[in-house]
């Protein structure tokens, strides 16, 4: 009898446990920048994850997502990010920074207003990059330099 019940009871518990953990690898913490962007960010994502670390694991590929809704039209949308270290913002070099022409990224221009848009870049880690806790700023900026989105959230580079 008993040891039955506490078998099922575990599984429960594991499969809880693993949709939980799940659900939270999804939907990362992330703050505005001091100078917020035009848009309002509604989710933002880092692919793959484990548990509730943001780990971007260093020789692989990290996805970053993130869903927003413009309030006003763009013409073009680029990509910017940086990682702080110490008291120092450090550029990442990214080789599709341009949001509209990569075309896997999610996002067809010239951007409507009042439109939802799901953008996508994957982030290759170098192995070169010290196994460190950084904040990321994502920065998606329209022709005229300024943000539309501009985000910051915690990671571990290892």
């Amino acid at each position: 009898g008993t040891s039955w019940n506490s078998k099922k009871m575990a599984a429960k518990l594991i499969i809880l446990f693993s949709v939980i953990t799940a659900s939270l690898c999804m939907d990362i913490k992330y703050k505005s920048c001091s100078t917020p962007g035009t848009a309002q960010v509604t989710e933002v994502s880092i692919e793959p994850c484990t548990a509730m670390h943001y780990i971007l694991r260093k020789g692989g590929n990290s996805q970053i997502s993130i869903k927003f809704t413009t309030k006003n039209a763009h013409k073009t949308l680029k990509a910017k990010a940086s990682g702080k270290i110490g008291p120092f913002w450090v550029p990442f070099p990214l080789e599709n920074a341009d949001a509209c022409k990569a075309g896997n990224q999610g996002v067809t221009c010239p951007l409507t207003g009042n439109k939802e848009y799901a953008y996508t870049y994957s982030l290759p880690i170098s192995t070169t990059f010290p196994s460190i806790s950084v904040v990321v700023s994502w920065q998606l900026q329209d022709d005229s330099g300024k943000d539309v989105v501009c985000i910051q959230f915690p990671t571990k580079l290892q």
